[in-house]
């Protein structure tokens, strides 16, 4: 539906207007598009796909002056 109006000459922002999106997430699905067809526009994970390493994280000094009145 959406690769349809953008066919037919909608711009981008009616496209997003349209289907309650932004106008960012219809210039992506349109890229994709072009660049990989159908499957562009298959589900993708949004998720980062490794983990951090959990780190412990060191207390900052604190210094005096910044309590200081």
């Amino acid at each position: 539906m959406m690769m349809a109006r953008y066919e037919a000459g909608w711009p981008p922002a009616r496209i997003a207007e349209q289907l309650g999106v932004a106008h960012s997430p219809v210039c992506k699905w349109v890229t994709r598009h072009r660049e990989e067809g159908e499957a562009g526009l298959a589900d993708r994970a949004c998720a980062r796909t490794t983990a951090r390493p959990a780190c412990p994280r060191k207390p900052k000094p604190r210094s005096w002056h910044c309590w200081a009145w």
